[in-house]
């Protein structure tokens, strides 16, 4: 019986380390892709994601602030932050897509901007950028705008 047990332990341990050991596997795991990401070159980053314009498919949104005061909806609004990419940059959503914080912490992802526009092209820049728009919320909580013009 003291073998069986013995015998059960030692599998399970195996088979934890052969997993990557359990929890702690996955969060060494995320840490090696996350500092993989951050000592890649910008450039490369965004080569190796697929580009699209369709906002937020909200599978990953860790980068969304969420203490950050919610935007007013409905109406138009001007709002001044910093450019990026929603995905590469704030890590929501699983495509590259035009983006802004500004510095109250609100992400915003902006929609029907083209891949083939000045924005989106300079989006890894960091460039403050001032924007007028209409905003409103995913299902996951992640703000959308509208733009009235392209400011690039």
């Amino acid at each position: 019986m003291k073998r069986l047990l013995t015998l059960g332990v030692v599998a399970t341990a195996f088979a934890l380390v052969a997993c990557g050991g359990g929890e702690s596997g996955k969060a060494d795991t995320a840490n090696n892709a996350e500092m993989a990401k951050k000592t890649e070159p910008a450039a490369q980053q965004v080569d190796s994601h697929q580009m699209d314009n369709h906002g937020s498919d909200a599978d990953s949104h860790a980068g969304h602030d969420h203490d950050a005061p919610m935007l007013q909806t409905g109406t138009e609004i001007s709002l001044t932050g910093n450019m990026g990419c929603g995905h590469c940059n704030f890590q929501i959503g699983n495509h590259c897509t035009a983006a802004m914080k500004t510095a109250e912490g609100q992400i915003v992802i902006f929609d029907d901007v083209a891949q083939d526009t000045e924005m989106f092209e300079n989006r890894m820049d960091g460039a403050e950028v001032t924007v007028a728009g209409v905003v409103s919320y995913d299902a996951d909580g992640v703000a959308h705008m509208k733009l009235k013009d392209t400011p690039m």
